[in-house]
């Protein structure tokens, strides 16, 4: 819905005040949908269009363009455009941005299967989150995505802390969106190692999570 909205707009006539501000909501809502090829193009055209953008911005956009291409498979082009993200926002100093650009990398090394580096990379994400001043690094999701890239990686206690950890974050900062993603991941881990018996019923509780809270994505 939300990308819907952003798209009405931008095909629209608008004041370009308001126009930065949904073409990074459209980009963030394409990323959260595994949208690959439009999350690419829009976040090709913000880069060559704004080039002169904060650091902070920039840092943004790369970071989804790197998962972008991850989604698409283009995990070379990935990685390289992770490495930059990070570049950036290493420069800019920025806690949460930095949080941001490292989980995104993650991803791109673990899909090629370098997973003690992604591990590395998601968990040096999780202490800047721990040693922000403010919240604005949490809402990122370190411990969710530390979590999947400790499950892909077999360390399954680890990672079920982990997911642990942001389940606990997403009740403190009332961030209840991710809640269904971390008892559906939290619930695969149960599978994985065999423990069926709790893994059903927090399927279901997950199932029922995702529609109260209208994350419909995870439901299928």
């Amino acid at each position: 819905d939300a990308a819907g909205i952003a798209e009405d707009a931008l095909a629209r006539v608008h004041d370009e005040a308001v126009g930065r501000s949904l073409r990074f909501a459209l980009i963030e809502a394409l990323s959260l949908q595994n949208r690959a090829q439009e999350l690419i193009d829009w976040t090709k055209a913000e880069l060559t269009s704004s080039p002169e953008m904060p650091l902070v911005d920039q840092a943004f956009i790369l970071g989804h363009a790197c998962y972008g291409r991850t989604f698409a498979g283009d995990l070379i082009v990935s990685e390289r455009v992770g490495r930059r993200a990070l570049e950036i926002a290493d420069r800019s100093g920025v806690a949460w941005v930095r949080v941001w650009s490292l989980t995104a990398l993650s991803n791109a090394v673990k899909a090629q299967g370098r997973f003690e580096e992604a591990v590395q990379l998601s968990g040096k994400a999780v202490q800047f989150a721990l040693d922000s001043p403010d919240d604005a690094a949490r809402y990122r999701m370190p411990f969710f995505m530390h979590g999947m890239t400790l499950s892909d990686a077999d360390l399954m206690e680890d990672a079920a802390r982990a997911f642990r950890k942001a389940a606990q974050e997403s009740e403190e900062l009332k961030w209840a969106y991710l809640l269904p993603d971390i008892q559906m991941m939290s619930a695969e881990l149960r599978f994985l190692i065999g423990d069926w018996e709790e893994a059903q019923p927090e399927l279901e509780a997950g199932v029922e999570a995702a529609r109260e809270h209208g994350n419909m994505i995870v439901v299928p």
